[in-house]
């Protein structure tokens, strides 16, 4: 959904919205049906909590991330005029989210500027902090299509309780 000009000159701009959601039946927890809205926000608007971790960064920075996700609502409202009633929670992030959990500069939707110096350890992991969590693809322990191979034959044997990485630098395959 690309908006027109009053929305894009407001602060931060939202120069569009990318709306997707599960079918009937596909939610998991048996909760009701989700939607889920992104759009690209440049990360200077957040930039006052960028020294901040995480789940620590205040009500005021609360607060701008859910009056974004509130005119995001508001964006979609124009072609659902019923969504608003609909809500029950809200979850919202920010670029400072996606850096903070992927290490993307500013945040950035499309991968990380790729190093030398910043592989394995220093990239994002394929295991993060939230059980049965992964990540799998280019930006994730090595870049490239054959670190996209590599990474997901791990992502699958991390899955399945095993240990392929750690079996090949100990050389103690089967």
């Amino acid at each position: 959904m690309l908006l027109g000009e009053e929305e894009a000159a407001r602060e931060p701009p939202i120069p569009m919205v990318l709306v997707s959601g599960p079918g009937e039946g596909e939610t998991e927890d048996g909760g009701g049906p989700r939607l889920e809205a992104l759009t690209f926000l440049e990360p200077s608007p957040f930039s006052a909590w960028s020294d901040r971790p995480v789940m620590k960064r205040g009500p005021e920075y609360e607060s701008r991330k859910l009056e974004m996700a509130r005119r995001m609502i508001g964006i979609i409202a124009r072609v659902e005029p019923e969504l608003p009633g609909l809500v029950t929670e809200i979850y919202a992030s920010t670029p400072l989210t996606a850096e903070w959990y992927t290490k993307s500069e500013g945040g950035g939707a499309f991968g990380i500027s790729h190093d030398v110096g910043q592989q394995w350890i220093e990239r994002p992991q394929t295991r993060v902090f939230f059980k049965n969590l992964f990540f799998t693809g280019h930006s994730i322990t090595m870049p490239g299509i054959c670190g996209v191979f590599i990474n997901a034959f791990d992502t699958c044997d991390m899955i399945r309780g095993g240990d392929l990485f750690g079996a090949v630098a100990r050389k103690d395959l089967p």
